[in-house]
């Protein structure tokens, strides 16, 4: 459920708030790095996601990706296998302990 509210701008983060017409104080990440707070920043190149991130044993770099939207990133995680440095033998523990990172963050 969480990967889907993920995809599908369905996360209580401040630009998905604002686009709902909610107020909200400021738009910026609340990890205090002035960011805009959205998806692709919250999960994949906020400090706080880098640091969590740097405990699963894969050595990606998220910000080298050439990828900007959610979706583009969450099918890397899905299909990593010629994109990220992932074999095909270890796909499904990358996708676990991603996902796993991703809603805990």
């Amino acid at each position: 459920m969480f990967l889907w509210k993920l995809s599908n701008s369905g996360l209580p983060l401040f630009m998905n708030l604002m686009a709902r017409g909610v107020q909200v104080e400021s738009n910026r990440c609340v990890h205090g790095c002035d960011a805009i707070e959205s998806e692709v920043h919250v999960f994949f190149h906020c400090e706080v996601a880098k640091c969590l991130r740097f405990a699963i044993p894969w050595n990606i770099r998220w910000d080298m990706l050439e990828a900007t939207a959610i979706k583009d990133f969450l099918f890397c995680l899905a299909n990593p296998v010629g994109v990220l440095p992932v074999q095909e033998a270890d796909e499904e523990t990358f996708f676990a302990l991603n996902a796993i990172t991703l809603e805990h963050l």
